[in-house]
């Protein structure tokens, strides 16, 4: 059955004070950046799932098709890139927590004037991150926490995300772990002392069976869409 969704473009102006665009010596014209996004909405959602990549996002959402699956257990989704194309060819770019934190901040107040505006209904968010963006979606929800309601990563090192961070965080996590990924797993042991929180782990399926795996996951986050969620996105 095809979902009828509604397709809205999102842009979200970045102003930067300038000192993390200096680490890519960036000229001026390029520091005055719009990040752009895609935020489908189906009937009567009860959620928002926002994809955290520095680029890639829709890669991201189109692994398994989660995208379809949370679209199934009517959760909105965003897919959004954290760095304009300006410094998305820097190299370390995209491993730099404080400005792609910074980023997603802004998309998060941007989605809470579109929720003050009535463009969307006001809505619990969910974060799905992979690899480097794990401890930026870690570091943000511990941030936002009234706002974000569950947190999922597909690998990554969760405490780069800093242990003030990890001892505020409020949003349930689930770890998606590769077999091999012996780091993630070790982190993610030594992480769980300072989370308060219910941390769930479990394998990352193979490719052949992710549409199964990730259908799960979209069920997870689902479970964990309820409480308040008349808090303001901004502040």
């Amino acid at each position: 059955m095809t979902i009828p969704l509604q397709h809205i473009a999102l842009q979200v102006p970045l102003t930067s004070s300038g000192s993390h665009a200096e680490a890519w010596r960036l000229p001026p014209r390029e520091q005055q950046q719009t990040l752009h996004g895609e935020l489908l909405v189906p009937p009567l959602p009860t959620g928002l799932t926002i994809f955290v990549a520095a680029s890639g996002s829709k890669e991201l959402a189109g692994y398994g098709e989660m995208r379809s699956a949370l679209h199934r257990v009517s959760l909105a989704t965003l897919e959004i890139d954290l760095l304009p194309p300006a410094a998305a060819h820097y190299p370390d770019a995209g491993t730099h927590l404080p400005l792609l934190t910074e980023h997603l901040l802004a998309v998060i107040a941007q989605l809470g004037r579109m929720m003050d505006g009535e463009v969307i209904p006001v809505l619990p968010i969910a974060l799905v991150a992979a690899g480097d963006t794990t401890p930026v979606a870690v570091r943000t929800a511990a941030i936002r926490d009234q706002v974000i309601h569950a947190l999922v990563c597909q690998g990554g090192l969760v405490d780069l995300a800093g242990l003030q961070y990890l001892r505020t965080l409020r949003a349930p996590l689930l770890m998606l772990l590769a077999a091999d990924d012996v780091a993630a797993a070790e982190n993610l042991r030594r992480a769980r002392a300072h989370i308060a929180v219910s941390v769930e782990s479990e394998p990352q399926a193979p490719p052949e069976q992710a549409s199964v795996a990730m259908e799960r996951v979209a069920h997870w986050i689902a479970r964990r869409m309820g409480g308040n969620t008349s808090v303001k996105l901004t502040d």
